[in-house]
């Protein structure tokens, strides 16, 4: 396991020698991921961000698979059958031959894809996701990272951000955390660790004030 930085360090080498590589950046919320990506999309030219959220099927979406199959009327975003797998599975095909595709924009306010949008290949694509390992996008992925952070470290970066970006009290984070958050990533994403051809260990920063934020995880 190396350090975030070590990673970077080792990537820039790597990705140097690439030409239409696809990188694979998995692990939990609020692990890392984005942070890698955007550090090694400033540094590497031609390269692009293909962000998994955009695969998210919607709220209605999901509602109505739910209902076809008689399950609960929960919308849970945090585990695989809430991205269009089959979706990414087409587009990475084409981009990985060289081809555009028309890549979905999803809005986070309402839960619903928006629009589409013409995605060009590049170079270098780095996919991040909670499940950029999954099963049926391995075959394309000519590095497959997760980024390892212990579940404090996580869950206070997650309630950081969600208290100042999104608003959300406190009773909020926990819920979601302790319902979904955590113990999907217990079933569906650490087992990613084990399939990576690099495992970075992201536990460095913390926000000023973790250990009042800290004290919600109790």
């Amino acid at each position: 396991m190396l350090t975030t930085q070590e990673g970077i360090n080792y990537l820039r080498g790597y990705l140097s020698t690439c030409d239409r590589c696809i990188l694979g950046v998995a692990g939990g919320s609020a692990s890392g991921k984005s942070y890698l990506v955007d550090e090694l999309h400033r540094v590497v030219n031609d390269s692009k961000i293909l962000q998994m959220d955009d695969y998210y099927k919607g709220s209605s979406v999901i509602l109505r698979e739910k209902k076809i199959k008689g399950d609960s009327n929960d919308v849970n975003f945090d585990e695989p059958s809430a991205i269009d797998i089959d979706l990414l599975v087409e587009h990475l095909s084409l981009l990985k031959n060289g081809l555009k595709i028309k890549k979905p924009i999803y809005n986070f306010k309402r839960h619903e894809r928006c629009d589409a949008e013409d995605y060009e290949p590049s170079k270098v694509i780095f996919l991040d996701g909670l499940f950029a390992l999954n099963p049926a996008l391995i075959r394309f992925l000519d590095l497959k990272i997760f980024m390892y952070a212990p579940a404090f470290v996580r869950y206070i970066r997650r309630a950081d951000r969600d208290f100042r970006e999104r608003g959300r009290t406190s009773d909020e984070i926990k819920y979601r955390w302790t319902t979904t958050v955590e113990p999907m990533y217990k079933l569906h994403i650490a087992s990613q660790k084990d399939i990576a051809d690099l495992v970075l260990s992201n536990i460095d920063y913390l926000p000023e004030d973790y250990t009042l934020l800290f004290k919600g995880m109790n």
